[in-house]
Parts: C-alpha cells; structure tokens; sequence
C-alpha cells in the first residue's frame, strides 16, 4: 500500500518553521538592542559603555549565536528536497504519481519521510531482496471503480499482504513480484490507479506500455459491476489492442452481501470475450490463479510473435536470394519487456 504521512510529520513541519521564524526574530531583535546601546553610547561620548556593548554582544554572539545558526541550519537540511520524495526502491518497487492537484504540496510532504522511510524498511528490504535478473518484464494494470478492492488485491499477489484498514489511493502507486512461467523468469510489475474521476487525467500515462489488465468490481456493489462497460471503453481507447484482459469480482467472501450473481458475471465476461474469476483478496482465492493466467496469456503471445519473427529472418537470410547474413545477431530474450505491436 502507498504509504501515507501522518499527522504528527505535518505538525512536526509546522513547529520547524515557527522555531526557525522565532530564532530569526531573535537574532534581528539583538541586532537592533546593539544598534541602540550604540547610538546611546555615541549620543554619552562614553566610550567606556561602547567598548562593553560591543564586547558583549561579541561574547553573546560567540557563545549563543553560533547555536542560533546551527539550529537554523539542521531546520533548512531537514526540509530540503535534496531526499528523493517519489520513489524508493525495497523489497517491493514502488512509485507514486498524482495528478494536477495537489501535486507540488504532495511532493513537499512526502520529503520529510525521506531518510526515515529509508531506514525504517531497511530492514525489509534486507528481508525480502528482490532478484532483478529475469528474462521479461510484463507491465499489468488494475482498473476499476474506487473501493473495489484494487489495492488489497495489489498487496496481496505482490507482498501476501491484507489491509482491513485500507484507504483510497491517491493518484498511482506499483509494485512488482518475479515468478516462473514455463520456466522463464518474469518480472510482473503491477500497477494501481485511484477509481475516482478526478484522477483520470493520468489515464494515458497509466496505460502506455501496459500488456495485460485485471477489471475489478465489487460483488457487493452493483454500480460497480454496471460501470464496467465505461471501464472497458477507456481501456480500449488508452491501451494496445493486444491486451490481455480478465474481469474479476472481488470480495467473494461477502456471499451474503452479493448483489452481482456470479452468473452475471460470467455472462458480461462472455460478451466482452474476456476471462473470469471471482476473487478475495481477503482470503486469498483466486488472486495468485488471476495473475498466472494474464502471466501465461501474455507469454504465450510474446513467444508467438518472437517465434514468427525468427523464422521471417531466418527465411529472409537464405543464401543466394542477395540478402546480408548477419552472423552477430542475436534476439536473446534476456532483460525483455513486453511492447505493445
């Protein structure tokens, strides 16, 4: 799940800036006692009482404002946006992406984590390290409408993960699991959109370069299930035509709140010619089996297309017909991501 800052961090940010302000004002309000005790001492001609203001505010400055500064200093570095505020890199790979709104004060609160969030999943990360060699790299996005499930269902497949408490995701958040298909490696990076419609100004960015997608509604929620045609549109306007697609209902432990019958389902799923499965994210059924058939759909596709493509060079290369052998060339697989034809 996106990780969300809390309110003691923004009170914590609100009490930096009155202490800097306060030490400001300090430092301004000696400057003008000085500037006093000065003119004071001109208008006297006693030059005794000059050399004592002077010194004493040397003394002061020496022993209390270098603090001053130092304090001033460590306030400035710890709200700097030198601490990379969008992304980080652990036992999952996540990154964060929010629309127009909101963007600029999104990106100032989410660098006072920096250096905590680090060292607080240190250890995580030590714990779950991920293998980054694999042969394919399959982008698979989550749609659908907002409190569906979608990122219960992320965290499960990626973490085996379950949030009672979860909260609606602000702009984009992914997370990525390497597993086997047909003994390859393949690196599923998974990707998880807000459903409100605010947030579809970043629907082109969310799609591009995307090969599979699970359609999420709720078995709980009819408008869930009826908005699934407006789903399917946008898919099919934003994304690559060979997309793979499955529909899922979600929540299929709350049989006693259906609203959607399975039958449904099944039916609409059957129209769109699309796979289906019900789903819990609650109690793991059928999450692990959704991922794996996209998984082996899309391999299965891109091993076609490399397969048709070899042997079209393989005919093309045929001596005598004036064609250039080109004995260096190979078409490895190896760090391969699935693109859009």
């Amino acid at each position: 799940m996106v990780e969300r800052l809390s309110h003691t961090k923004f009170i914590k940010q609100g009490t930096n800036h009155v202490v800097a302000g306060l030490l400001q004002t300090l430092m301004y309000a000696t400057r003008v006692a000085l500037a006093y005790l000065v003119m004071l001492a001109v208008m006297s001609f006693n030059v005794g009482v000059l050399l004592a203001s002077v010194g004493g505010y040397a003394v002061g400055f020496l022993v209390y404002g270098s603090r001053v500064f130092r304090k001033a200093d460590f306030i400035q570095y710890e709200e700097s946006s030198d601490i990379p505020p969008l992304n980080y890199v652990g036992s999952v790979e996540r990154e964060y992406l929010v629309g127009s709104e909101g963007m600029a004060a999104y990106q100032r609160n989410m660098s006072l984590r920096g250096k905590r969030f680090i060292e607080s999943d240190r250890e995580d990360e030590m714990a779950h390290r991920v293998d980054h060699e694999y042969d394919y790299l399959f982008k698979i996005v989550l749609i659908g409408d907002s409190g569906v499930g979608k990122s219960n269902i992320l965290s499960r497949f990626t973490r085996n993960e379950f949030c009672l408490e979860s909260k609606s995701t602000i702009g984009v958040e992914f997370a990525t699991r390497t597993v086997q298909v047909e003994g390859k490696t393949v690196k599923a990076q998974i990707w998880d959109t807000a459903g409100q419609e605010r947030y579809r100004a970043i629907t082109s960015a969310y799609y591009r370069g995307a090969v599979g997608a699970l359609l999420v509604y709720d078995i709980t929620k009819k408008q869930t299930f009826d908005n699934v045609q407006r789903w399917l549109r946008e898919l099919r306007d934003h994304a690559d035509s060979n997309i793979v697609l499955m529909m899922a209902g979600n929540k299929s432990d709350l049989n006693h709140l259906r609203s959607v019958s399975e039958e449904d389902g099944h039916a609409l799923a059957e129209k769109e010619g699309l796979s289906f499965l019900e789903t819990s994210a609650l109690e793991a059924t059928n999450i692990e089996k959704a991922f794996q058939t996209i998984l082996n759909e899309i391999y299965h596709i891109v091993s076609k297309k490399a397969l048709a493509a070899q042997e079209a060079a393989a005919s093309a290369s045929i001596p005598g017909q004036g064609t250039t052998i080109n004995v260096g060339d190979e078409s490895g697989n190896a760090k391969t991501a699935c693109c859009s034809t």
